[in-house]
């Protein structure tokens, strides 16, 4: 799959392409936070299942550990690959393709955490949850 984005082909650096991925990922891991907190806010309403909490937070905290190893694989191919302002386009697709298959992966604690605040009304556990993918996305930071 070879897939050309605008900025790809102006002859811009590749390395911003991948850095503007990432950023996009960290802000969108930011806005499960603050929809649980607005929804606290602004939404009235009780526990679905309260006794479904213990289950959706484990759940939750299970979902964080597919997204180690890959973390652990990207930091290798990133110490590897290293940063070069002459990479190829196909380079640059594999690193972007990476590094959004382990952002997306990182984000289910986020949603694991979005269901808990639903069904429990526990906005402590959830927003921990939720600070879980914020951090592990980002981990993901391209190298500068």
């Amino acid at each position: 799959m070879n897939e050309k984005t605008p900025a790809m082909e102006k002859g811009a650096d590749p390395v911003p392409e991948v850095a503007r991925v990432w950023f996009l990922s960290c802000i969108h891991s930011l806005f499960l936070p603050v929809l649980i907190l607005a929804t606290q806010r602004f939404v009235p309403g009780r526990p679905m299942l309260p006794a479904a909490g213990p289950y959706t937070f484990l759940a939750g905290i299970l979902l964080a550990v597919p997204s180690l190893p890959l973390l652990w694989r990207h930091w290798r191919h990133r110490r590897e690959d290293g940063v070069v302002a002459s990479d190829s386009l196909e380079q640059v697709m594999i690193r972007r393709r990476r590094l959004m298959v382990g952002v997306s992966v990182a984000d289910f604690p986020a949603l694991a955490g979005v269901l808990h605040y639903f069904l429990t009304r526990n906005t402590a556990q959830s927003l921990l949850l939720c600070s879980v993918t914020v951090v592990l996305v980002y981990l993901y930071r391209p190298s500068s």
